[in-house]
């Protein structure tokens, strides 16, 4: 059963790029608040230049050979672009093998067949997971699956991240690069 819900509200005013007060705007933000006798409060909420914003660290390392734990897989879909991805994330080790300096990503990208992924001979996720499963490609029954990486530690090749690529006629964007892991020279665990 639907029923009426009663709003408080009170004006608001958005501030657009070309307005010259910048330094502030002002956005309606629905609370979870407890309702008052069946009122929902909608409250006014302010951003200023001096709040704190988060972001992804990427470590920068030396470029070189590594020994590194692949702590995480995940397959994920860009809805930018319509890509699927695998998402490598390493813990990289000092030579001794003993400290870790760095936390360092991967993205392999996986073809799409309509909205499913899908692997071809061709890809660098086919690659890769031919040489975790020991050189051997995927029988009919293997499903490939990014799990084949986790919780294994290999010996990897770190490189700096490349500029992005800028478009016709446009100047290069600024870089400020990252350490990201090039490939896997060998597999020091098993699976």
């Amino acid at each position: 059963m639907l029923t009426k819900q009663k709003f408080v509200c009170c004006s608001v005013r958005f501030i657009g790029f070309n307005d010259p007060v910048n330094d502030w705007q002002y956005r309606i933000a629905a609370m979870p608040l407890i309702p008052i006798s069946g009122t929902r409060i909608l409250m006014l909420t302010r951003f200023t230049h001096d709040q704190d914003i988060d972001f992804d660290v990427y470590d920068r390392i030396d470029p070189g050979e590594y020994l590194a734990y692949c702590r995480e897989a995940t397959l994920k879909r860009n809805p930018r672009y319509g890509q699927w991805t695998v998402f490598l994330l390493w813990d990289v080790f000092s030579p001794n093998g003993m400290t870790k300096i760095a936390t360092v990503r991967r993205w392999i990208y996986i073809g799409t067949r309509g909205d499913k992924p899908h692997v071809g001979r061709g890809t660098d996720f086919w690659n890769w997971w031919v040489q975790a499963n020991d050189g051997h490609p995927p029988t009919r029954a293997d499903r490939m699956t990014p799990r084949i990486f986790t919780k294994r530690m290999a010996r990897v090749e770190v490189t700096d991240s490349g500029p992005p690529k800028a478009r016709k006629g446009e100047a290069p964007k600024p870089h400020n690069p990252y350490s990201i892991v090039k490939r896997v020279l060998s597999w020091e665990t098993g699976r």
